[in-house]
């Protein structure tokens, strides 16, 4: 699916701040306009492991459709229940699914992202991790210590709001893990 103009543009400044020193960037864009959409947009062309990291199963779920709208192999990371629930939902859409438990592309929930074996090799092979409601990665929470477990790998935090609650900040010489907003 095109994305429209206003997420070109969001995903060019994406891969600028990238190309431009930054490793881990926040992009911002409000609710409802299609961030799920952009940033599937750019895992699909990133053409490396990536993980596509939520904190809800309707999240997971929601990025796991938007990959296979645009027939991205992937696997879901998740319980067996919602994995089966996914691919049903996949099913149900579109017609078809393109969950594949091999896949590079995976979707996973943040509480078994954290709980996996930390020295299984896949976490240095993934070149994109993708954080949905990055306002909640900070370097010392279980958002950024996620981030943290994958070495070799770029951060894209999708967040409505760069703004915390509790004031901390989401910059690298802050709190956070940020390096381009």
């Amino acid at each position: 699916m095109p994305l429209r103009d206003f997420q070109q543009r969001l995903k060019n400044d994406i891969y600028t701040a990238w190309h431009g020193g930054a490793f881990n960037v926040m992009m911002v864009s409000p609710t409802g306009s299609g961030k799920t959409v952009t940033f599937c947009d750019i895992v699909r062309e990133y053409q490396q492991p990536s993980c596509l990291i939520s904190h809800r199963q309707e999240l997971i779920g929601q990025a796991a459709l938007a990959l296979n709208r645009e027939r991205v192999p992937h696997a879901i990371i998740a319980p067996k229940k919602v994995v089966q629930q996914i691919i049903a939902l996949e099913n149900d859409e579109h017609g078809y699914s393109t969950w594949n438990s091999k896949a590079p592309v995976k979707c996973a929930g943040i509480d078994t992202v954290i709980r996996h074996d930390a020295n299984d090799r896949w976490y240095s092979q993934v070149g994109l991790v993708v954080q949905d409601e990055g306002h909640h990665v900070t370097r010392d929470n279980k958002w950024g210590k996620a981030q943290l477990m994958f070495p070799n790998a770029r951060g894209l935090f999708a967040t409505a709001h760069a703004v915390r609650g509790d004031r901390q900040g989401l910059g690298r010489e802050a709190d956070g893990l940020v390096d381009r907003l």
